[in-house]
Formats: structure tokens, sequence, C-alpha cells
């Protein structure tokens, strides 16, 4: 998977956070669950640790965790910032 992480900013905030792509200047808000993967993968983290980090730490079953982050790569896919293949690739 290919994430453009280099080109976004982020700001945490009570709520989650909000990423500025800075290529083009789109801004969006990420809920605390999906600012901790975004935080995590910009840390290197693999995708299957970071599937089980937020199993862990939600109290939610790993495999409804991977349907979530799948689904989180399509969104970050259709925003442009991450290659379309991102749901069914790895790190």
């Amino acid at each position: 998977m290919r994430l453009v992480l280099e080109q976004l900013r982020c700001v945490d905030t009570p709520d989650g956070t909000v990423v500025l792509d800075v290529e083009t200047g789109k801004m969006f808000r990420l809920n605390p669950v999906g600012a901790q993967i975004l935080r995590l993968l910009k840390q290197g983290t693999p995708i299957g640790q970071v599937e089980e980090v937020i199993s862990r730490e939600y109290h939610v079953e790993i495999e409804a965790v991977r349907k979530d982050v799948r689904h989180f790569f399509t969104a970050l896919a259709a925003c442009g910032l991450a290659d379309r293949n991102a749901a069914d690739s790895g790190l």
C-alpha cells in the first residue's frame, strides 16, 4: 500500500485529528480511531499490528477491525491519499 503520508500535516483536536493535504489544500477530519490509525501508519507500524492495537484498545473483534480498516483505506484512496489497492494490500 502506498499512502501519501509525506504530504499530510495533522493537528490533534479534542474530537480527533484535522488533516491537511499540502499538495491539494484539501482538509479532512478524522475521528479518534481514524486519527490513531493514521498516527500508527505514520510511525511505520505494519497494518496487521495497527489492527491488533485497535482491536485491543477498543475491545472489538479483530475481524470487525479488519473490515473497518479496509473501509478506512478505501476512503483514503477515494480522497487521493492512498493508491486504489490500499484496502487489499499491506504496508
